[in-house]
């Protein structure tokens, strides 16, 4: 008798939980939806915005390289050492600061070459070391790649005018309130022609970037070294574009 008078007990402390547990359930529901729904009585608009800016550059960038070519590997790597010595040390006296100059990539090839057919082959190593450099020097950039070349160099190219860390970081700032005071303006110019009024906003999201010039300096043989360092080198430098973006959406009511 005990047993089924705790069974029963057991049946309805199981059918009471289960049944505060839907309650509570339903009401949790409920207040999630209650939240989702504050804004169900007003109108979403979504709309985008944009802000660009042509800046002059504060940087340029350059690799400026060696390659040096010998039967003999250890000479191959020697010689391009010894005119990469120079061409730093040009740089140097050029104002470019040594953390301002790394390298860029060195390796040895070694190439096989025929002459003549059924000859055969003659090995060679091809010893090529580059270097990126960065300057502040935008009006000497010419200047300073005419005394690589005069050092011995005789690969140069991918000059790119860019800008600085700080100064990029402020008018990206700049730009995104200008994005979204442009976002806005859209909005409201949305809402009025509804007769309504931008009363909030649902969501945003911001993006920024920038883009380079390129001045291609060709690489230089060393057939033309001697030619090319009688005339003064002229790059012609290229603005900075920034660039900010925005996408939102607002409650117009």
């Amino acid at each position: 008798m005990c047993d089924k008078n705790t069974m029963i007990i057991l049946l309805i402390g199981i059918l009471l939980i289960g049944g505060l547990a839907y309650v509570i359930g339903q009401n949790a529901s409920k207040t999630i939806m209650l939240s989702d729904n504050i804004n169900a009585d007003k109108t979403t608009l979504s709309v985008s915005g944009n802000a660009e800016r042509k800046v002059e550059p504060t940087l340029v960038t350059f690799n400026v390289g060696v390659e040096t070519i010998n039967e003999n590997a250890e000479v191959s790597a020697s010689e391009n050492a010894e005119i990469m010595e120079k061409i730093k040390q040009a740089l140097i006296a050029k104002g470019i600061p040594e953390n301002k100059i790394k390298t860029n990539y060195y390796y040895i090839n070694q190439d096989w070459i025929y002459p003549k057919e059924d000859v055969e082959p003659v090995i060679k190593y091809r010893t090529t070391h580059s270097l990126s450099v960065e300057t502040t020097q935008i009006s000497e950039i010419g200047k300073i790649i005419d005394a690589c070349v005069k050092a011995g160099a005789n690969q140069v190219g991918n000059v790119q005018f860019t800008l600085d860390d700080e100064t990029i970081n402020k008018i990206k700032k700049e730009l995104l309130s200008e994005a979204i005071a442009n976002a806005k303006e859209k909005a409201d110019s949305m809402a009025i022609n509804m007769n309504q009024k931008i009363v909030g906003v649902q969501s945003m999201s911001t993006s920024a970037d920038y883009s380079v010039g390129y001045n291609y300096y060709n690489r230089l043989l060393e057939s033309d070294v001697g030619q090319a360092a009688k005339v003064d080198t002229e790059i012609f430098k290229t603005e900075v574009t920034v660039n900010a973006y925005v996408s939102g959406v607002y409650y117009s009511e």
